[in-house]
């Protein structure tokens, strides 16, 4: 039985223009409940009907399965991602950051994302709040945790 750290793999974006998804947490193991899940998001791009399964990223799921996290709509400086997914006796923990932190919270690669626009920018403009990632197929729960930037110890 595998326990510990579980390669997770960022699923990129193949739609145009925006798609915003309600503010939930997503595991899908087959296509059906992938479908399902990407159908929740709402598209402002006339252009995504036009574009095969509405721009949904193709998945093994004989090999993976597909998890995500979405807060909607945020402003430029909110920070969303899954931190890392722990494999554990009976579950999977996805440990993710939803924050607009101090500055001092924030490791190097995120203070060069909070230094591109002005706090001023960061009201003006809204950024979709979604990430989706691929995981290894599991039947085991999964259970997401919210954390602090640097870790749930802070």
């Amino acid at each position: 039985m595998h326990e510990g750290p579980l390669e997770a793999v960022r699923l990129p974006m193949e739609f145009h223009g925006e798609k915003v998804w309600p503010h939930a947490e997503y595991v899908a193991r087959t296509e059906a409940q992938w479908e399902q899940a990407w159908s929740q998001g709402r598209s402002t791009d006339p252009r995504n009907d036009r574009r095969p399964r509405d721009g949904r990223p193709m998945v093994d799921f004989s090999r993976h399965m597909v998890i995500g996290v979405s807060r909607g709509y945020g402003v430029q400086c909110t920070y969303l991602d899954i931190r890392d997914v722990v494999e554990r006796p009976g579950e999977i923990e996805v440990r993710f950051v939803h924050l607009w932190p101090p500055r001092e919270e924030l490791d190097e690669v995120e203070q060069q994302m909070m230094d591109r626009a002005s706090t001023n920018a960061c009201f003006a403009t809204s950024v979709l709040l979604v990430r989706w990632y691929l995981l290894p197929q599991s039947s085991k729960r999964v259970r997401f945790v919210r954390i602090r930037a640097r870790g749930p110890d802070g």
